[in-house]
């Protein structure tokens, strides 16, 4: 059976309808049900079934989500009539944009009993019986005939040029359609006093009524309750809310079970992220320290400066989606709106996986314009020992791999959603350990130089398929998996504000990146590869004494996104400030014992060609520490959409950077 063109009815009564004055707008296509228009139930409706291409509207100004509009007329029937006059092609499915319940099983089941009937005209109806089995208080109005009472489901199949006749008919007898007795006398005066006189079965109606007009009509009688439920009035748009809200709650889990307070929270999910990384970096220290015996500083420095490269691309190109996620997600679990929910998941990781493909294929563009550069002029790029600039540069080409697996955005943004910190404290934990596990083997086989580099690609690919995996089973065990999957987000058109909130918090990460990775690169290009290992030294220590302030905006994010949501924004400032003191005068200690014991420490452990390590962590434990204390202003500001002078700071703080290395 071909697949029919869709027209949805979407005009309205003259008048104001009192669900729009009700709800503030001003077309009823837009009337919101758990906050989503109507008309979009049913455009997701169709898309599920498969019969997206070629959707027509009809009555509708406002926008109409890419699909084409119909020309309409006064009332439904002239409407239907002058749309498919005007080019709409048969077979045609026709329904209403006020069918919230209307599901792709409805949609199957309709058109497959419609194309068996052969006939040129359908009807959707659904039975008594079956309606009040499940909704036995609901008012429809019902066509009593000798063998069942029936209530449309605004539901018409169209197979052909000949079915229009019974379009025709409808128009001239719409008026009549809640006056049973006055439509039978119309279609003729022995049938209708059949029908008053309860003898007149459905099939003999249909009949009647396509020999008097000249077609094959037939009734379809569909097995859902729901397929009679639209939304005309108040009453109805009730229950068809609770009806949807019942079917989540039964299908999904929303909840975030937690007992303390937000400060509690902030400082038990703090100390989980804190107490991994700083795990995390006394591993990150032993690979360093075992890599150290057994390569050279050249060595070591191309390692890391391949790790870093890939990780600034990363960052580069990767939407700060988690954000995304607490923000317009928290909103979704207060109203337990699982289809949005759903479908911002659902655009997260499509963002995620372009972002992906995107920045692996920057990396290798950007690294080959390097080449180019080098080869006019050699002496921008050190060369020490055997590892010369291509070599750099093949290794480098194997290593953006990692790329196409770091697709963590939403992943982090689920657990950090529902509050499971200590998925993510694991995933801190997996990737030093890896790595730590796989330099000792290096070290054990004697593997050199590429032997080292795979222990490092090891930790990192562990690490980037741990937390999605995590992820899908978190949503699984929700019974949001299914709904996440078969969500069909649009990334043209997604819910107002996602967009400009996505691409202004992927402008920070930007930042962040140069800010972070930047340095590494930079001490490569002007100083050459043994002094990444020195910097990278330096950085670990830095990150083992000042990881806590890193962590605190992804841990007090989420918080204050809630706090927002609840109306309780006054807290969010005295919150802040004072967590932010508290570390500043606790990195600013460390600096003074780092500075004390660290030269003769590092000497001890590394070897001489490192020693420079402790005076450069004896500033990048206070640069951490202050960069913190502007989180005091940077988060807060972030969650009430006020950042554009943080941003312009990290702007600031990265072009200075630049410019010192010239």
């Amino acid at each position: 059976m071909p697949k029919p063109s869709v027209l949805i009815l979407a005009g309205q009564r003259p008048g104001l309808d009192p669900l729009c004055e009700a709800t503030g707008v001003a077309r009823k296509a837009d009337v919101p049900v758990l906050g989503k228009p109507l008309l979009d139930y049913v455009l997701e409706t169709l898309s599920h079934s498969g019969l997206a291409n070629d959707v027509h509207i009809s009555g509708y100004d406002g926008d109409l989500r890419g699909h084409q509009l119909a020309e309409s007329g006064e009332g439904p029937a002239d409407s239907v009539y002058r749309a498919l006059q005007g080019g709409i092609t048969y077979p045609c499915l026709i329904t209403t944009c006020d069918h919230v319940l209307l599901s792709p099983d409805m949609i199957a089941n309709f058109l497959t009993q419609a194309a068996e009937t052969q006939a040129d005209f359908c009807v959707g109806l659904a039975t008594e019986s079956v309606i009040k089995a499940d909704y036995p208080n609901t008012k429809r109005t019902y066509l009593r005939f000798s063998d069942m009472a029936v209530s449309g489901c605004n539901l018409f199949y169209i197979a052909n040029a000949k079915g229009l006749a019974a379009i025709e008919f409808w128009r001239e007898a719409q008026h009549l359609r809640k006056q049973p007795l006055k439509l039978a006398r119309r279609i003729g005066v022995g049938v209708g006093l059949k029908y008053a006189a309860g003898r007149l079965s459905l099939g003999g109606a249909f009949d009647y009524a396509g020999q008097r007009i000249g077609i094959v009509a037939a009734p379809i009688l569909l097995p859902f309750s729901e397929a009679a439920i639209d939304v005309d009035k108040a009453e109805d748009l009730a229950l068809v809310e609770t009806i949807l809200a019942e079917l989540h709650a039964v299908t999904a889990d929303l909840s975030i079970y937690s007992r303390h307070t937000v400060g509690k929270r902030i400082a038990a999910n703090t100390g989980l992220l804190v107490g991994a990384k700083i795990m995390g970096a006394l591993m990150g220290l032993g690979s360093l320290l075992v890599a150290t015996k057994y390569l050279s500083p050249v060595d070591l420095g191309v390692i890391l400066f391949i790790h870093a490269y890939m990780l600034f691309f990363s960052e580069v190109a990767t939407f700060q989606s988690w954000q995304s996620i607490i923000r317009f997600g928290t909103d979704d679990l207060k109203r337990k709106d699982v289809t949005r929910l759903a479908e911002l998941l659902n655009f997260s990781f499509k963002v995620d996986a372009i972002s992906a493909v995107f920045g692996f294929v920057l990396s290798l563009l950007v690294f080959g314009l390097i080449g180019w550069f080098v080869q006019i002029l050699p002496d921008i790029f050190p060369q020490a020992g055997e590892t010369n600039f291509a070599t750099i540069q093949r290794y480098t080409g194997f290593y953006c791999i990692l790329l196409l697996f770091r697709q963590l955005g939403t992943s982090t943004g689920i657990f950090r959603l529902f509050d499971k910190f200590r998925v993510l404290a694991v995933e801190g934990i997996i990737m030093p350990a890896t790595r730590f596990i796989g330099v000792v083997l290096a070290a054990y086989f004697d593997a050199g130089f590429e032997g080292f580099l795979m222990a490092w690609f090891a930790g990192s690919l562990a690490s980037y398929i741990y937390l999605p995996v995590m992820g899908a089973l978190e949503l699984s065990k929700r019974n949001l998996l299914r709904p996440v999957w078969q969500a069909k987000a649009s990334l043209r058109r997604p819910r107002r504000g996602l967009w400009p909130f996505m691409v202004k918090s992927s402008i920070d990460s930007t930042l962040a990146a140069a800010n972070l990775h930047l340095p590494a690169l930079m001490v490569m290009g002007v100083f050459g590869a043994a002094w990444v290992a020195v910097f990278r030294i330096a950085e670990e220590v830095a990150k083992l004494l000042s990881e806590g302030f890193k962590l605190l905006d992804q841990v007090i994010y989420p918080e204050l996104a809630k706090l927002i949501s609840h109306g309780e924004a006054e807290k969010i400032w005295r919150l802040v400030t004072r967590t932010a003191l508290i570390l500043l005068g606790f990195g600013l200690t460390m600096s003074l014992f780092v500075m004390w014991v660290g030269p003769s420490l590092l000497g001890h452990l590394f070897s001489e060609e490192y020693k420079l390590a402790a005076p450069l962590t004896s500033l990048l434990v206070p640069a951490a520490r202050i960069a913190g204390v502007r989180l005091r202003r940077f988060t807060p500001c972030y969650t009430q959409r006020i950042s554009q002078r943080e941003r312009s700071m990290r702007v600031g703080q990265g072009s200075l950077f630049i410019s010192s290395h010239f």
